[in-house]
């Protein structure tokens, strides 16, 4: 069995286990475990010599939680530059969604306005 298969398997299990170290929050337990699904994946360890592939898991994501809070302590949300977005994929697609709805909502404005002068 890969490891991809694997951890599918393993899916349910890990996604209570991520909602309960991100207080509930189901958009970052995802965010945890696609995090988790790809180290897991790309990991150099031979699954075989893993004797409890679940704790092996259950630590994996509780790690990357933690990594995760870390990173947020050091860096303000604020001061986040070009090169933060660009080293983690998913802010940077979040970065761009953003900009697309501040976008959206000043030609909305626009042309409320424009009606509004009229």
């Amino acid at each position: 069995m890969d490891r991809e298969e694997l951890f599918i398997l393993r899916y349910a299990g890990l996604r209570d286990q991520a909602l309960r170290l991100t207080d509930r929050d189901a958009a970052e337990a995802e965010d945890l475990l696609n995090d988790a699904f790809i180290h897991f994946t790309l990991s150099q360890t031979l699954v075989e010599s893993i004797q409890n592939l679940d704790g092996y898991l259950f630590t994996m994501l509780r790690n990357l939680r933690l990594s995760q809070a870390r990173r947020l302590a050091r860096t303000p949300q604020g001061d986040l530059s070009l090169v933060d977005y660009e080293s983690n994929p998913r802010d940077k697609i979040k970065a761009e969604d953003e900009l697309r709805a501040i976008c959206q909502y000043g030609c909305v404005r626009k042309e409320a306005r424009g009606r509004e002068a009229c």
